[in-house]
């Protein structure tokens, strides 16, 4: 191997450029040693949070497996029939009721607004005629699916005409022929 003559000068020059890289080693050495320490310290902290969660949710369930023990044993709740006659009806079913009795017919829907119209005005009530719609059509429902008080059938052209229960064959449903119009 051939051999390199070096001045003093590049001599100290490399040795003073060995120092500077050792220098940085040594900052970088220290600098990820603290950060390792740093990681680990939070993982320890985490491992110690999950620890201290999982503690608290066996408790809270240790607390809950006694307050059952300790609860009385309530029976199941029955489920109760319907009753159809058991609430009172409004004054808009009792004026659908009424109507259909006095009219002694099936009235369709547009024969019931009709007639909650002139009543509307005729006791100076605010209502626009949304409101009368909707309230008779929750009415209806009420009283011809639910407590069946009104029996339905086909009407002329679209929908259905109501009239009372007693008007209705009790098997299928349909219009007697004394009713019909």
């Amino acid at each position: 191997m051939p051999r390199i003559s070096l001045s003093n000068n590049e001599i100290d020059e490399l040795v003073n450029s060995y120092k500077s890289s050792l220098k940085k080693m040594r900052f970088q050495i220290v600098q990820v040693t603290e950060t390792i320490n740093q990681l680990q310290a939070m993982k320890k902290e985490r491992i110690e949070a999950k620890e201290v969660k999982a503690l608290e949710k066996e408790q809270a369930v240790k607390v809950k497996a006694t307050r059952k023990k300790t609860a009385k044993k309530k029976a199941p709740k029955r489920r109760k029939k319907r009753v159809t006659s058991g609430y009172r009806l409004s004054e808009w079913d009792q004026f659908l009721i009424d109507t259909i009795k006095e009219n002694n017919l099936p009235m369709s829907t547009a024969e019931l607004q009709e007639a909650a119209t002139r009543m509307v005005t005729e006791k100076r009530l605010e209502m626009t005629e949304e409101d009368i719609k909707g309230k008779i059509a929750r009415s209806l429902q009420k009283l011809a699916n639910r407590r069946k008080d009104l029996g339905k059938a086909p009407g002329r052209g679209k929908g259905y005409v109501y009239g009372l229960s007693d008007w209705f064959f009790a098997r299928s449903g349909r219009l007697k022929k004394a009713y019909q119009p």
